[in-house]
C-alpha cells in the first residue's frame, strides 16, 4: 500500500505569507512611530536640560565676573587714593620746601628753577593719573558730572572738543555699573581722538525705560564694522573687551559705522543688575 501524498498548503495562505500580514505590518509601523516619538521626546528633554545647565552656568559666570569687576573697582579706588594721599602729598611737601629755599635765595640757580618746575609737573601728573584710574567725582557726584570732567580732560590731553548732553532724568546706577560705563565711554572717546581724524565728538546720556543709554558720535573717517573686532594695538581695551565688560552687568555695546561717514557707538546698561547685590547710588 503506497504512502499518502503530502498535502500542499492552500495557495491563498502561501500568497498571504509572501505578501505579509497587513495587520502585522501596521503594528510594526505603529511601533516604529512610537519609538521615533520616544526618541524625539528624549532628545527634547536632553536639549532642555542642557539649555538649563548652560543658562545656569552663564548666570553663575556673570555673577562671578561682576564680583571680579567690583573687586577691581575697589582696587582702583585704593590705588588712586594712595597716589593722591601719599605720592601727591610727598610731592607737595617737596615743592613747598624747595619753594622756601628759592625764596631765601635772591638769585636761585636755573637748576633749582628746573627742579621746581619738574616737581610741579610731577604733582599734576600724579593728580591726573589718580583721576583717570578712579575719578572721585564719579562716586561723589555721579556719572554725568564725571563725563563732563572727562570731556575737559579729553580736550586738555588730546585736543578733542567733546559736547556732553544729558536728558536730566534720574539714573539710579550701581557704583560698579557706573564705573564700567564711564570707562567704556572714556575708551570710545580715546578711539575717536586717535583714529577718527576729527576734532569734535558728542556724548548723549539718556534714560530709556529701565536702561541707561550713552552714545558717542563723531563725524570722522569711520571704519568697517566686523563681527569680531580684534583688540587694538598700542594699549586700550578694544571693542571686544568693552563688550565683555558690559556683558558682566547685562549691558551691551553697539557700533554703527560707515567708512568715510563717521561712527556712532552706543553703550547700554541696566539700572538693576541681577547678578549681584551691590549698593545702588544715583547719578
Amino acid at each position: 500500500m503506497s504512502a499518502p501524498a503530502a498535502r500542499r498548503p492552500p495557495r491563498v495562505a502561501c500568497d498571504q505569507k509572501r505578501r505579509g500580514d497587513p495587520a502585522s505590518a501596521s503594528n510594526d509601523i505603529s511601533e516604529s512611530n512610537d519609538r521615533a516619538e520616544r526618541l524625539l521626546a528624549d532628545q527634547a528633554a536632553l536639549s532642555r536640560t542642557l539649555e538649563h545647565r548652560v543658562t545656569e552656568r552663564t548666570r553663575q559666570l556673570r555673577a562671578l565676573m561682576f564680583q571680579v569687576a567690583m573687586a577691581e573697582e575697589r582696587e582702583r579706588r585704593e590705588i588712586a587714593a594712595d597716589l593722591h594721599d601719599d605720592l601727591g602729598q610727598l610731592l607737595a611737601v617737596a615743592g613747598l620746601k624747595l619753594g622756601a629755599l628759592m625764596s631765601d635765595d635772591k638769585h636761585p640757580s636755573p637748576e633749582l628753577r628746573e627742579v621746581n618746575e619738574l616737581i610741579l609737573r610731577a604733582k599734576m601728573s600724579v593728580g591726573s593719573l589718580a583721576f583717570q584710574i578712579s575719578p572721585p567725582v564719579l562716586f561723589e557726584l555721579g556719572l554725568v558730572p564725571a563725563l563732563e570732567w572727562l570731556a575737559e580732560e579729553m580736550h586738555r590731553v588730546y585736543g578733542l572738543e567733546v559736547e556732553v548732553r544729558d536728558d536730566r532724568k534720574p539714573k539710579p546706577l550701581d557704583q560698579t555699573v557706573r564705573a564700567i560705563v564711564f570707562r567704556a565711554v572714556r575708551e570710545l572717546l580715546i578711539n575717536v581722538a586717535k583714529h577718527a581724524k576729527v576734532g569734535r565728538a558728542e556724548v548723549d546720556i539718556r534714560r530709556n525705560a529701565s536702561k541707561l543709554v550713552v552714545s558717542v558720535t563723531d563725524k570722522g573717517v569711520g571704519f568697517e564694522v566686523r563681527p569680531f573686532d580684534k583688540p587694538q594695538t598700542g594699549g586700550g581695551f578694544g571693542l571686544p573687551s568693552l563688550r565683555e565688560r558690559l556683558g558682566y552687568i547685562g549691558g551691551a555695546l553697539h557700533i554703527d559705522a560707515v567708512p568715510g561717514d563717521g561712527t556712532v557707538a552706543t553703550v547700554s546698561a541696566p539700572f538693576e543688575v541681577k547678578t549681584g547685590a551691590p549698593g545702588r547710588v544715583w547719578s
